[in-house]
């Protein structure tokens, strides 16, 4: 006989206050559940390098002299090392070059697609910069941490399988032409070079090599440019003018998930500092203009630069899943919101969100803030209660032969937002679950990560049993299957 089951969510009327969304640090689920719209949004990692240390043997630079500090836009195509042959490559994102007085150019970074903090110096010569190579380049170091260092120097395509017409990049036969040229505007200071040329013999490529005794030896290692294009950025970040002053208010998105946020209002702006990672992480300005009863929030604002890549604000149309965000896409205009000065009430259209974005090329989004309701917080914010769970999938087990039965599981949403659409303090809430109206109790025996049986299950809590993402829980069912 199928089982009924009840999961009220219940909080302490005493305790309750707004809370901002903390990210589950659980092991993922069999059947993980993608990210909610901000509680879960994706971090961008890049790859794992270790401090870079100068070493007495060489000559790598990792401090710049005095000169001027220039912030870049860096875009390059090229190709990523791979033992089947070239891959392509591409890098859009942010650098740092420095010109120095006497017309010297120290470049960090120069092989774009890989951090290593080291920079190559060039030389301003008219309309080029020009960069003697071999030059040491830093190195990386893996999860075991072993090294490898690298020098970036020109390298040529050579094939070595005719029947096939396919080959590989080594380092320049000819030493003396192992020379990098930029084309250099003086007005604007931007410096590009590109090789255009086909794949085959002689093809040229920027690109890094191992740290080897003979340098003619060295292999070709990590990635390589075959154009590149740096040039100051000259975006201006968004930021709070003297005299705003900011309050709390609670950002609630598809009455689900809470989050405590400060906003101001100054003159004719609209200010909203979300934060960029979560909670306790670098708030960035968002602003919008006020016209009666609504506030225009314009596409592509810049916000900073991050981890070296530059982060936007972008309008975005959102398409739900069952209780999370499918896709988003650009919508390349402003989003309008309706205000309510009266009230303090600023609620977004349905079906749009302002995504943090890392560039403007593509989706790729850090945190995101979909079909939201912004309140200032009140005193009466106090008495209030949690909305009612979500029901959002059911699972049943699946058998698979006598060693192995996937067990049922239940997806369930538990709002920390009250009916009046304000945040909960999640640290004082928590779920029950009833099974043919009798509490059910999580017992150690079946649930081997619980210490003790459990029938009030904190809201923060998850493990690999009962998953938390964001508001949503997947709840394994170790039970008789008839249920």
């Amino acid at each position: 006989m199928k089982k009924n089951l009840l999961l009220p969510m219940m909080a302490s009327l005493t305790a309750i206050s707004m809370a901002a969304v903390e990210p589950m640090m659980a092991p993922k689920a069999e059947e993980p559940v993608p990210a909610s719209c901000f509680d879960l949004g994706r971090v961008a990692t890049a790859q794992k390098t270790a401090k870079v240390v100068s070493r007495a043997s060489d000559e790598t630079i990792y401090e710049a002299p005095e000169g001027e500090v220039i912030l870049a836009q860096v875009s390059a195509q090229g190709y990523q090392y791979h033992w089947r042959g070239p891959a392509g490559a591409s890098y859009s994102g942010a650098g740092e070059y420095v010109i120095c007085d006497n017309g010297d150019v120290y470049i960090k970074n120069p092989v774009s697609l890989i951090n290593t903090d080291a920079y190559i110096k060039g030389t301003i010569q008219g309309d080029k910069v020009v960069v003697n190579l071999p030059q040491p380049a830093g190195y990386t170091e893996d999860w075991e941490g072993n090294r490898t260092y690298m020098y970036a120097t020109m390298m040529q395509y050579r094939i070595t399988n005719e029947e096939y017409n396919t080959g590989w990049f080594y380092n320049i036969e000819n030493q003396e032409e192992n020379v990098l040229e930029y084309d250099y505007d003086p007005q604007t200071k931007a410096m590009s070079f590109d090789f255009t040329s086909e794949m085959g013999n002689g093809a040229l490529l920027f690109g890094l090599v191992t740290d080897t005794e003979s340098k003619e030896d060295a292999a070709w290692t990590m990635y390589g440019l075959r154009s590149q294009k740096i040039s100051p950025f000259t975006g201006v970040a968004n930021t709070l003018p003297d005299g705003v002053k900011l309050q709390p208010w609670t950002l609630v998105t598809n009455m689900e998930s809470a989050l405590d946020i400060n906003c101001g209002i100054f003159e004719n702006t609209f200010y909203i500092t979300f934060p960029l990672f979560g909670e306790d992480a670098e708030s960035v300005i968002v602003k919008g203009e006020i016209d009666g009863d609504k506030v225009t929030f314009a596409d592509r604002q810049y916000l900073c630069e991050n981890g070296g890549s530059f982060i936007y604000a972008v309008n975005s149309n959102v398409t739900w899943g069952p209780g999370y965000v499918d896709s988003f896409e650009m919508i390349n205009e402003p989003i309008v919101c309706t205000y309510d000065a009266e009230n303090n009430l600023l609620v977004c259209p349905e079906g749009k969100a302002i995504v943090l974005n890392i560039g403007l090329d593509r989706i790729y989004w850090l945190t995101a803030f979909a079909d939201f309701t912004l309140r200032i917080q009140t005193p009466d914010m106090q008495n209030t209660s949690p909305c009612n769970p979500l029901f959002y999938g059911y699972q049943e087990s699946i058998y698979y032969d006598e060693y192995y039965t996937s067990p049922a599981y239940l997806i369930i949403g538990f709002p920390n937002v009250s009916t009046e659409g304000y945040g909960l303090d999640t640290d004082n809430m928590f779920w029950e679950m009833y099974v043919d109206d009798e509490l059910y109790t999580f017992d150690p025996a079946s649930y081997p990560y619980l210490a003790e049986q459990m029938t009030q299950v904190p809201w923060n809590y998850s493990d690999w049993d009962i998953y938390a993402n964001g508001a949503m829980r997947t709840i394994y069912l170790y039970m008789d299957p008839t249920y």
